[in-house]
Order: C-alpha cells, then structure tokens, then sequence
C-alpha cells in the first residue's frame, strides 16, 4: 500500500536525499542544501503517511459495513428475514415491555419510514405484535415480541454471538476492549467535527 502510493518522482527525491546526505560526510558547503532537502522529504513522507491513513480507515469502514451487510442477509434468509430486521429485532428482544416506533428509530439509527416498514412486515410475519395507546394516540404505540418473536430472536442472537466471536478471532481482550473504544472516539470526533463544520455553511 505504501509503495502504491509513492510516485516515482516522490521516490527518486528521498533516495536523492539519502545521496546527498553522504555528501555531507565530504564537505560542509551541503549543510543548507541538505537541511532543505531533508525537510522536503519528511513532509512529502507524512503526506504519504496521512493518504494511506485516510485510505486505510474509509475502506476498512466501508468494506467492515458491506460484510456485516452480507452476514446480516445471508443469516436472515434462515428465518425468512431481511438484514433491515436485524436491529429492530435486537432491541425488541432487550425491551421485552415494549417500544415505540420513535424509541426504535432512535436506537437503530434508521429513519421512521424504513421502521415503519420493518414493523409492519414482522407483525405479518407473527413475530412483532402491539399495545396502542388508551388515548389513541398511534406514535405512542408499544411494539413487542411474541412468543414466536423471542424464539426467533433467541436464536438470532446466538448467530450474531458467533459472527462476532470469529470476527474478534485473534484478538486478545485487551485488543479486543482497545479496538471497541477507539471506535468510540472516533466516531464522537467525527460527530462533532460534522456538527462544528455543518454551522459554518
């Protein structure tokens, strides 16, 4: 990856460097020659450095999205599910009294739309059912599992469990805790950063 992203021209300049760098050995008459020469290079390297950062980090977050997007399809399809059931599913299970189409939207990070569609295709499907509210008032309806619904879901999860124990395959606990809280961070830096940004247009 690094090699890929140095030009031949960025190459041939560190390598030259490096010649003159034994020039000094010979001569002082190099000495500013090489400061400047030497400071150009550690840029155009941290320039390298900073692209395959930024390159490293946007594809493994986006190739990590689309294989956790094809897990979620393919172990779906043994229920009869689609991969947008996963979290409403999840959630419903850890509030067994129940939640609302807004609490969901909210856990899920989905619009209310694509809940919408996920609750009305699992109470066709027996696993989801609900209480409306005594003041008829649909958005404070309570969605829940059925019984059929907790053993799909108790089954799901066992899923989920395996898939993310052979993602962490290799990883000590430490490694494993690590990783979990840098993803925390970044994804708190980047939130604020969007935020601090989106005031300024």
């Amino acid at each position: 990856m690094f090699e890929k992203m140095l030009t031949d021209q960025r190459l041939e300049f560190i390598i030259s460097v490096v010649d003159l760098s034994t020039s000094f050995l010979i001569g002082n008459s190099y000495t500013r020659k090489i400061g400047c020469a030497v400071t150009r290079a550690f840029v155009l390297i941290q320039e390298v450095f900073m692209k395959n950062r930024f390159e490293t980090f946007a594809l493994s977050i986006l190739e990590l999205n689309r294989c956790l997007q094809k897990i979620k399809d393919m172990e779906m399809k043994a229920f009869g599910l689609r991969a947008n059931h996963v979290m409403c599913l999840y959630y419903l299970g850890i509030y067994e009294e129940g939640l609302t189409a807004a609490q969901l939207t909210e856990y899920c990070r989905e619009d209310k739309a694509a809940i919408s569609r996920s609750l009305s295709q699992l109470s066709e499907q027996g696993l989801v059912a609900a209480t409306p509210p005594s003041n008829k008032r649909s958005y404070r309806t309570l969605h829940f599992l059925t019984e059929q619904g907790k053993e799909t879901v108790a089954q799901i999860k066992l899923r989920m469990e395996e898939a993310v124990l052979s993602g962490g395959k290799g990883l000590s606990e430490e490694q494993r805790d690590t990783f979990y809280h840098a993803m925390e961070i970044i994804l708190k830096n980047l939130k604020q950063y969007f935020e601090e940004k989106e005031k300024l247009l």
